[in-house]
């Protein structure tokens, strides 16, 4: 396995996987690793086809978990054990052990023409997620894990996705009105029990607002608020965090940033830009940024490096653009980061 100093912070970068195809880790609002942290979620694309492994972080060892086909999507959502998999072409909806790989079908959705999210899970473990239906407006689908059933529960003319249950109550929904760039009002929350739908941190003129996801804890919702990255004016980019309810909201770093994600403590925020190339480790306490990794450009959105922490927090895996060619999943260890090993002690 290759590790490499980066040439302005002095940390080392650990390179995961060594493909001629580009490998990739998930997106930052689902689980990237194991239960226990030892593996990391990989997908490779090839001539149209996706695979999904595991990689050891210690070896980079190997392993194939899932060959997925056209329209399927595979997801582990925050704190979760184990995997779900929408499949495209049945619209079933499966249960992956991630130890054995057996897959146990717990719904379908047979309306549907396509998923526009992962699926996520309320604390009782019912699942969410959004779809596009066969007559081609978008919804908001519950699947009862006892009858298998989904059920529409919001229906919209407009681009439904990054659609996230809470990880710990069991009625609220996140979701976004997607445009592929900024939109009037982005961010909404739906009421599972009221039936309730009402916007989520409600946007002024020239808001750019993007890139949300729950905390573990359930408890709050970070996004991004572009300025710089999104060409509106020179201030620097923010993060900010709201309430489940959506009654109160903090700005809570500045600095250059396209995506960021809590750690589990939700003491820690890491972001990417993908104009710098610069990885941003943020203490949530102080505000305070410490640079962690430098000279990463994505070519294209699909090779974002989309940085997150693996369960214990002190991991930072990511998706390193080393050249136009050559993507590749990779890992910092934060132990070797003062400014947050002096908070470990």
């Amino acid at each position: 396995m290759e590790t490499y100093q980066d040439k302005e912070t002095g940390y080392d970068i650990r390179v995961l996987t060594h493909t001629e195809n580009w490998s990739t880790k998930p997106y930052f609002d689902f689980e990237c690793t194991t239960a226990d942290d030892s593996r990391v979620f990989v997908s490779e694309s090839s001539e149209g086809k996706r695979s999904l492994w595991f990689v050891d972080i210690e070896t980079g060892e190997k392993d194939l978990f899932l060959e997925l086909e056209s329209g399927d999507r595979f997801s582990v959502p925050l704190t979760r054990e184990y995997g779900l998999l929408y499949k495209g072409e049945t619209k079933g909806i499966y249960r992956c052990d991630l130890d054995s790989g057996e897959q146990i079908q717990l719904g379908e959705v047979p309306f549907c023409l396509s998923a526009t999210s992962g699926q996520t899970t309320f604390k009782d473990g019912t699942l969410v997620a959004s779809y596009q239906h066969r007559r081609k407006y978008y919804f908001i689908g519950v699947t009862d894990l006892k009858t298998g059933k989904c059920e529409m529960v919001y229906r919209t003319d407009q681009w439904t996705n990054h659609t996230q249950a809470c990880p710990t109550d069991n009625e609220h929904i996140l979701y976004v009105h997607e445009t592929g760039g900024d939109a009037i009002q982005r961010m909404w929350m739906f009421n599972y029990r009221e039936g309730s739908n009402r916007p989520y941190f409600v946007e002024q003129e020239n808001d750019w607002i993007t890139h949300e996801l729950w905390s573990r804890s359930g408890e709050s919702v970070m996004f991004c608020r572009l300025f710089s990255a999104a060409r509106i004016s020179d201030e620097p980019d923010e993060l900010w965090i709201g309430n489940k309810d959506g009654q109160r909201f903090k700005c809570v770093a500045k600095g250059n940033y396209l995506h960021g994600a809590p750690d589990a403590s939700d003491k820690w925020i890491v972001a990417d830009d993908h104009r710098t190339g610069w990885i941003t480790l943020v203490d949530l306490e102080t505000g305070e940024n410490t640079l962690l990794a430098t000279g990463l450009f994505p070519s294209s959105g699909a090779a974002h490096c989309h940085p997150s922490f693996n369960r214990r927090g002190d991991q930072v895996i990511l998706t390193l653009p080393l050249s136009d060619e050559n993507v590749q999943a990779g890992v910092i260890d934060l132990k070797q980061v003062d400014a947050w090993a002096k908070k470990q002690r």
